[in-house]
C-alpha cells in the first residue's frame, strides 16, 4: 500500500551536480545520451513511492568468454573489476560450455561484494553457441521470474533471455523486466524489429510494461543503417527510449566508430526511474589505466550503461 507521494521536479543541470558528487555516477559526459529531442527529460520527475534504491544496470559483450580469458589474471581481474562497478549486468558472449569460466568470476567477485547469477540456456542456431549471463547485487534486488523466449519463427540467431527484477523496499509496481540481445550481425535489422514481438510476448506473460532491452544488437554501421533503423516501429514510433545515440561508439577499437551496444526502455515506472545523463559507455581502458592491447584483451566492445532510482 503507498503510503506517501513524493513529486519531485529537480533541474537537469542541479539533478547531474548531485547525483555526481554522492554516488559517482559514470556516464553522462560523452555525449551519448538522448535527452534533447524530448522535453520530458529535461526534467526529472519522481513520483512515489520513492524510496531512494539506486540501481546502476549495464549491457556488456566480452569477447568469446571462456576459460582461456579467465586464465590471463589480468584479465580477469579487470573483468571482476568491471562487474563490480555495476548492480546488474548483462554478460554476453559466454563460450564456455563448462561453465567453468563464469564459475570462476563470480567467485571472484563473491570475495569482495555477493553477487546472484542466473544464465540462460546455451543459445544458437548453428554449432557455435552461447549464453547470456546476469550478474545481480542481491542486496538490491531480487529475481522474480526468468524466460526463454520460445523462438518458434526462427527470428534469432541467439533467442532473448528475460529477467524480472524487483528493487528491494520499494511496491511490486516497480519490478521491471530486462531483456538481453546479441543480434546475429548479417540479421541485426530483421532481428532489432522482432524484439518488438519479444516486447508484447513479456508483456503478456508477465502482466508489465515496464522492460528494458539491452544488448550488442549490431545497431550500426554496416550491419544496420540509421536509414533501415528508422523503417522500424520499435524505433519510431516512440514506444521506447533509446538511450545510446547513434553517434555513440561503444567499440574498443581505433578504426570503427560504431553503436552496436544499445539499451531501450519502456514504461512510466522507468520513465521517472531513469536518472538523466546517466546513460553511456564505461571507458574502463582510461579508468583503469590500460594500453590498447590491455584493452582488447578484454574485449572488442565498451559496456554501456544507465542508472534508475526507484
Amino acid at each position: 500500500m503507498i503510503s506517501q507521494t513524493y513529486r519531485v521536479s529537480v533541474s537537469l543541470v542541479g539533478l547531474t551536480l548531485l547525483w555526481g558528487v554522492l554516488l559517482g555516477l559514470p556516464g553522462g559526459g560523452d555525449g551519448l545520451t538522448t535527452w534533447t529531442k524530448d522535453k520530458h527529460y529535461w526534467r526529472w520527475r519522481g513520483t512515489g513511492p520513492f524510496h531512494g534504491q539506486h540501481i546502476r544496470i549495464c549491457a556488456f559483450n566480452v569477447k568469446s568468454f571462456g576459460r582461456s580469458k579467465m586464465r590471463k589474471p589480468e584479465v580477469a581481474k579487470i573483468l571482476k573489476q568491471i562487474v563490480l562497478e555495476y548492480d546488474i549486468i548483462l554478460i554476453q558472449e559466454v563460450r564456455d560450455s563448462r561453465g567453468k569460466a563464469l564459475r570462476k568470476l563470480h567467485k571472484m567477485i563473491n570475495k569482495i561484494t555477493p553477487y546472484e547469477l542466473v544464465k540462460s540456456k546455451r543459445v544458437g542456431k548453428s554449432s557455435y553457441r552461447e549464453q547470456y549471463a546476469l550478474f545481480y547485487r542481491p542486496d538490491k534486488l531480487a529475481v522474480l521470474k526468468t524466460y526463454q523466449y520460445r523462438d518458434t519463427n526462427n527470428e534469432f540467431e541467439r533467442d532473448p533471455f528475460s529477467v524480472l527484477f524487483q528493487p528491494n523496499n520499494t511496491d511490486p509496481e516497480a519490478a521491471f523486466a530486462v531483456i538481453g540481445i546479441h543480434t546475429k550481425p548479417s540479421n541485426a535489422v530483421s532481428e532489432i524489429k522482432h524484439l518488438y514481438n519479444v516486447y508484447e510476448d513479456l508483456v503478456k506473460r508477465w502482466n508489465t510494461s515496464n522492460v528494458m532491452i539491452i544488448g550488442d544488437m549490431n545497431a550500426d554501421c554496416s550491419f544496420a543503417s540509421i536509414a533501415q533503423l528508422r523503417t522500424l516501429p520499435i524505433y519510431m514510433t516512440g514506444h521506447f527510449r533509446w538511450l545510446i545515440n547513434n553517434e555513440a561508439d561503444t567499440t574498443t577499437s581505433p578504426n570503427t566508430n560504431c553503436a552496436y551496444d544499445r539499451l531501450l526502455y519502456t514504461g512510466r515506472r522507468l520513465e521517472y526511474a531513469i536518472l538523466p545523463w546517466t546513460a553511456g559507455r564505461f571507458n574502463f581502458d582510461k579508468s583503469y589505466g590500460l594500453t590498447n592491447k590491455q584493452t582488447n584483451a578484454v574485449s572488442d566492445h565498451f559496456p554501456v550503461h544507465v542508472d534508475l532510482m526507484f
